[in-house]
């Protein structure tokens, strides 16, 4: 008797080939549908489209802008504005290409997302404000700030325009956001470029492709993330109510000044690592001649927590008195005795946002201007001299 042929095994899985198929054409059609969707709204398959246009990768300092680029963004809301980058890949007004030397006096500003100006265009931040003020000054503004930027990126993308670009500016403004110290224990300085510690795994590769391509497989992953963090401890995020989302507030990487808990999960350690790097930073600009300012401001946590006397304002003033730096902080403008915090973040941030809105911008643009002057050049003895002299004109604290 001869055997019977042995069944495929479609015909011995049925009920798994249904379901691996029905699968198969519904991430089909998603990726289908997913697609012409974002050509209509984006004009492009990618979602995230912005992201490959103006924000680029480096290979010193991790990412930048693009230079000399143009491009319209999504600003939170629903409304529109129009990032424009210069030929050193700074945020501008225009398109234009920077002589590496100016007749001027120039300052040069570095930070994060804050200092770029999210959501804004450049004369709408405060950056772009002080350019503005400064013009009848003879002082010449630049903004080398980019999101997601830390310590580590401050002293590498310095050092490359200083010793690489040949860009010459006489001051340097570091505007320290409280999210740098939970950024600088993600990355390593290695032979002057700026390495990320850890490889994406396959998992966060994935979450990316649904996230930017799909519809229902984001949808459903968003919504386990969320199931997760209700019944699983996450030990990076905190679970945030809709009142926390609307005011930016109960954020993993600002609460390190507030919680000790979440000060010694990496806060201790980000702001050694950050200390490093602003040494260096700071090494490198005295053997420019080049003076040097640090800023600190809260974000909407430490308003809410009236975080006056804050980890970050004690570490960073200290920083400031050891190395005759001038500093301002900007803390008790936006926290103030007697004052609604909710109120404070209503007014000075974006809603459902933890940067600056018009007034925000507006606000450290008149301080700024109220408290800063050019200093001497770090110089030996000038170094203190000139510290002191411009704290004691200007107000600094």
């Amino acid at each position: 008797m001869s055997a019977s042929p042995q069944k495929s095994w479609i015909r011995r899985h049925p009920k798994t080939t249904i379901v691996v198929t029905v699968l198969f054409f519904t991430l089909f059609f998603d990726l289908v549908g997913t697609g012409i969707y974002h050509l209509a709204k984006y004009g492009t398959l990618h979602k995230y489209e912005y992201l490959r246009v103006m924000r680029i990768k480096d290979p010193v300092f991790h990412h930048t802008l693009k230079p000399e680029a143009e491009y319209t963004l999504e600003k939170w809301g629903g409304t529109q504005y129009i990032l424009i980058t210069n030929s050193l890949g700074f945020k501008d007004r225009q398109v234009r290409d920077v002589p590496l030397e100016s007749a001027s006096r120039r300052v040069l500003f570095i930070g994060d997302s804050f200092t770029e100006g999210v959501g804004y265009g450049y004369d709408q931040t405060f950056v772009g404000r002080i350019d503005i003020a400064f013009a009848d000054r003879q002082i010449e503004v630049l903004n080398a700030g980019v999101a997601s930027y830390s310590p580590i990126m401050y002293y590498a993308k310095v050092n490359h325009l200083l010793k690489t670009v040949g860009l010459k500016f006489d001051d340097l403004v570091v505007f320290l956001d409280i999210s740098d110290i939970h950024d600088e224990t993600g990355y390593e300085l290695e032979n002057g470029q700026v390495i990320p510690n850890a490889i994406p795994s396959s998992v966060s590769v994935l979450r990316g492709f649904f996230f930017e391509y799909t519809m229902i497989p984001r949808n459903i992953w968003s919504t386990s993330e969320k199931l997760c963090r209700k019944f699983v401890k996450d030990p990076d995020s905190h679970p945030r109510s809709k009142e926390d989302h609307s005011y930016g507030t109960n954020t993993y990487r600002s609460l390190w000044t507030i919680e000790d808990s979440i000060y010694e999960a990496y806060g201790e350690e980000g702001l050694q690592r950050s200390r490093q790097h602003m040494n260096l930073l700071y090494q490198l600009l005295k053997d420019h001649g080049i003076t040097m300012t640090v800023a600190v401001y809260p974000q909407p946590d430490q308003i809410l927590h009236h975080d006056l006397d804050s980890r970050q304002v004690k570490f960073w003033q200290a920083w400031a008195r050891e190395h005759s730096v001038p500093f301002l902080n900007f803390f008790p403008d936006f926290i103030q005795e007697g004052q609604d915090p909710k109120e404070a973040i209503r007014k000075y941030f974006i809603p459902g946002d933890l940067h600056w809105n018009d007034e925000g911008h507006r606000l450290i643009t008149e301080k700024f201007l109220e408290r800063w002057q050019p200093a001497n050049p770090l110089d030996g003895e000038a170094v203190v001299a000139g510290a002191e002299g411009a704290s004691n004109r200007s107000g600094l604290q």
